[in-house]
């Protein structure tokens, strides 16, 4: 698949998202220039006068589809999820399948839980925002709920100790979300 970035080069998320639909795809990555040959993708950010636009336009086996969204000009921080919710919605019309995580990519999804939680959010708070920003489900969000209320009680470290992390590289499966 060919990969067109015009305007931005969010290139790790964007790449995630594209292999929550695509897992053992090989990208070509262009920038602003165009080879609408085979599969391809085009992701295009304008910066207007208030808003900044995101443009998707994917094909996949001759099916082509496309998406817009905007987000206010002044909210750098969120082109890059932004951009990502756009190419999910579209790859999901693509390929007819939701994802269970939805478009939430990286290595721990409980953190964002946990950033929520301490905002002071209960659990339909929570589940609400991730639903709506991620489009995960709740399934999911439940998993990710119970994980993040069992652990909290030894994520606060007495003084004078220290904490390990330990990570297991070889997984049995890849959670969607994963990034290795």
């Amino acid at each position: 698949m060919t990969v067109i970035f015009s305007g931005n080069d969010f290139k790790y998320e964007v790449e995630a998202t594209i292999k929550l639909f695509l897992p053992v795809t090989n990208f070509t990555f262009l920038y602003d220039e165009f080879d609408l040959s085979g599969d391809y993708c085009i992701l295009r950010q304008k910066i207007g006068r208030k808003y900044t636009h995101f443009f998707v336009s994917a094909s996949i086996g001759g099916k082509r589809k496309r998406m817009h969204s905007k987000t206010d000009k002044n909210n750098e921080k969120d082109y890059e999820i932004t951009l990502c919710r756009t190419l999910y919605k579209c790859m999901v019309l693509l390929t007819g399948k939701a994802q269970p995580w939805g478009c939430l990519t990286g290595i721990r999804p409980v953190k964002k839980v946990n950033a929520l939680i301490t905002e002071g959010c209960d659990k339909s708070a929570v589940f609400s925002a991730l639903r709506e920003k991620y489009f995960s489900s709740d399934e999911k969000l439940e998993l990710a709920w119970n994980t993040a209320v069992t652990q909290a009680k030894f994520l606060t470290v007495p003084e004078k100790s220290f904490s390990l992390y330990v990570s297991i590289p070889f997984c049995p499966t890849r959670c969607s979300y994963c990034s290795f």
